[in-house]
């Protein structure tokens, strides 16, 4: 199931980076199994999470313009380290979102 549409339209007509979440996984069948980030026009961040125990490190960090979260890390200085290298950069907002896919 395609979520991103629907994170989408729910952002368009008014819900928040915190409500959009919880509205997404409800829908969603494998909703035990996913993770979601959300990030608004506004530069706030949700992260929810509704994975097994054993899969989840540490619980995600948010801030302006980001959310940081994964499966499986080594530990949650894996996040502590992502959220900081990204608010530790002078790169305009696009250069920064983008760098960790190049």
């Amino acid at each position: 199931m395609e979520l991103r549409p629907l994170a989408m339209s729910l952002l368009a007509s008014g819900h928040t980076a915190a409500s959009a979440p919880d509205v997404v996984m409800q829908s969603d069948p494998l909703r035990e199994f996913r993770q979601i980030g959300i990030l608004g026009r506004e530069g706030r961040a949700a992260v929810l999470r509704v994975l097994p125990p054993e899969l989840i490190r540490g619980i995600g960090r948010t801030g302006k313009n980001f959310a940081v979260f994964g499966n499986v890390l080594a530990s949650e200085e894996v996040l502590v380290a992502m959220a900081a290298a990204f608010e530790a950069s002078a790169e305009e907002l696009p250069a920064r979102t983008a760098r960790p896919f190049a």
